[in-house]
């Protein structure tokens, strides 16, 4: 069946997590490693291979230093859940006869499939098979970051100067 494995799941728990911190693109406001292994109880070394990984994906970006961290390279609702899940994951294969790592559209030509399935040439389901597979392929690029966390704007940053306080009634503190 097919699954979202563990690091997956933990990969949209962590951009969900920098999202509802503020942590996003454009602010200051940055989340380090330590604070999202402390707030999930997720081994460390798990969630820094997973920030290094999205890093690379250009899905966050990393600041360095004393008060380092991450914060969303994009708004969520641009953050595609095949982009979230291929750095990862690996790209998603259904099954091998609808493998399209290439990026080239998937064709009826049994040239194209021969190389990669020992009984392609006798198959009668391989066209339903690539049939499911373009079909779970385009939900996991058209749902967003956003969709999964049923988000309709960017939240405000936590981080964020606080505002000052109200003065106190009669204009004493």
């Amino acid at each position: 069946m097919f699954r979202i494995s563990k690091r997956g799941d933990y990969a949209i728990f962590i951009l969900g997590f920098l999202s509802r911190q503020g942590a996003v693109a454009g602010s200051t406001c940055v989340v380090s490693a330590r604070e999202v292994a402390d707030h999930s109880n997720i081994n460390r070394s798990v969630i820094a291979n997973l920030l290094k990984l999205l890093t690379q994906a250009d899905l966050l970006e990393s600041t360095r230093g004393l008060h380092g961290g991450y914060r969303l390279a994009m708004p969520t609702k641009e953050m595609s859940l095949r982009e979230i899940l291929e750095p990862i994951m690996g790209p998603f294969v259904l099954v091998d006869c609808a493998n399209n790592l290439a990026g080239t559209p998937l064709t009826d030509d049994p040239e194209d499939l021969s190389h990669s399935c020992n009984i392609n040439s006798h198959c009668a389901s391989k066209h339903a098979m690539r049939l499911l597979h373009q079909r779970i392929a385009r939900v996991l690029e058209n749902t967003t970051l956003a969709e999964l966390l049923e988000i309709e704007e960017e939240p405000l940053p936590s981080c964020a100067t606080p505002p000052s306080p109200l003065p106190a009634i009669g204009g004493q503190r």
